[in-house]
């Protein structure tokens, strides 16, 4: 992996660990302002999100092992009962499986994208409202929004390293 697609995945790490309601602002700011030409520098981005403690007015509470789970439940734990054979039972964790997969890649083009971005991507493919998967753009117009011709051509140079080629920006 090169230094630049590791560098993605740190600034991928840092809204994660934004969203999740961790204080990452100076780690944030140390990112941006730092020019970063090794693995090595990376890493040690890597430990500071690790050590980011919880915002004190992040609104939400994350549990993350079963008795604090348990304890932010509104109601009772009730046990159900379901007479399902064994392959019934697989059947039902494959497909949400296959159903998380699918759902994961067929979203991934459009992940952190607003709705009035999503419209506009989809306006300017002709696709709104969207009624498939989202079309490539072979000529994106001058006026489209820079987003977007970022996004294309991240996306782009992802596909061409796999050997494909999809959104072919201009």
């Amino acid at each position: 992996m090169r230094v630049d697609e590791i560098k993605q995945i740190v600034k991928d790490e840092i809204v994660q660990k934004k969203e999740e309601g961790y204080d990452v602002a100076d780690v944030e700011e140390r990112f941006l302002k730092t020019e970063i030409k090794t693995e090595s520098e990376l890493k040690d981005f890597f430990n500071a999100l690790e050590k980011c403690p919880p915002r004190s007015d992040f609104p939400y509470k994350e549990p993350s092992d079963l008795q604090e789970i348990v304890s932010e439940r509104l109601r009772k734990i009730e046990k159900m009962s379901m007479a399902l054979s064994d392959e019934d039972l697989f059947d039902k964790i494959y497909g949400g499986w296959l159903g998380r997969c699918a759902g994961c890649l067929l979203g991934k083009p459009v992940e952190g994208l607003n709705r009035e971005q999503i419209e506009i991507w989809l306006k300017i493919a002709k696709a709104y409202p969207l009624e498939d998967y989202f079309p490539p753009i072979r000529d994106l117009p001058d006026e489209a929004p820079k987003w977007l011709r970022n996004r294309l051509s991240y996306i782009d140079n992802m596909l061409k390293k796999t050997g494909w080629v999809f959104y072919a920006v201009k």
